[in-house]
């Protein structure tokens, strides 16, 4: 349970834990992808691997709305509960996973129906670079069903962090580490699923962080609720 602080000293404090936290998953996460990188250029050839590395404008796309509705949340949040006004904090925290649910819609359709846009976004087309491109597209298919797990991990993480879910948050990114490794692991000499498995490896390691995180709202002591 959030301790009861005064708010010029509550804030500052939420702060520095989320963000703490938050670096450490980030390095989790890039760690992972180091890993995924090596994985791809030793095992599927230098083609695969420029195919995944440059799908990185997407990820940012998709990193950079979910940060921003998780940072607004942050800040409405942690205001409401110095005022001690829970009923506002959980609104806030209701108004981004719904504002977060429907960009990770927008997005995923844009896979299905656009992905020759997404990738000219990311500069390459079938014309220019016939020989990176198959490789891009198929990455793209396996990491499209993950984002809205990775949207909603950036939301709802920081919210746990503010909930006293501090060591949760950083079990639940070792999980997405491992869970990641593993699933390269597992596609490069078991399945032989080429970028594809590499992207639903990405996509089952983030649903796997999100499944140690979700249980948290479980508890009768979770300050945070949705709430309509």
């Amino acid at each position: 349970m959030l301790h009861r602080k005064s708010q010029p000293d509550l804030i500052p404090a939420m702060f520095l834990s989320t963000a703490i936290a938050m670096i450490f998953t980030q390095l989790a996460g890039y760690g992972a992808v180091l890993i995924d990188g090596i994985i791809t250029s030793r095992v599927l050839g230098s083609q695969a691997y420029s195919g995944v590395s440059l799908l990185g404008p997407f990820n940012g796309i998709v990193l950079l709305f979910s940060g921003a509705v998780s940072v607004s949340a942050q800040v409405v949040s942690s205001q409401a509960i110095g005022r001690g006004d829970r009923d506002t904090a959980n609104s806030a925290f209701t108004v981004a996973l719904i504002i977060d649910a429907l960009f990770a819609l927008v997005l995923v359709m844009l896979c299905i129906l656009w992905p020759d846009g997404l990738l000219n976004i990311c500069g390459v087309s079938q014309a220019s670079h016939p020989s990176i491109y198959p490789h891009m597209l198929g990455y793209l298919r396996g990491y499209m069903p993950g984002i809205p797990f990775i949207m909603l991990i950036q939301v709802i993480g920081p919210i746990i962090v503010m909930d006293s879910g501090k060591a949760l948050f950083t079990s639940s990114a070792f999980v997405l580490f491992v869970g990641d490794i593993a699933g390269d692991l597992l596609n490069a000499f078991v399945f032989h699923g080429g970028t594809f498995g590499m992207g639903i490896a990405t996509s089952a390691a983030y649903l796997l962080q999100a499944l140690v995180l979700l249980p948290h709202f479980l508890r009768k002591n979770s300050y945070f609720r949705t709430s309509l």
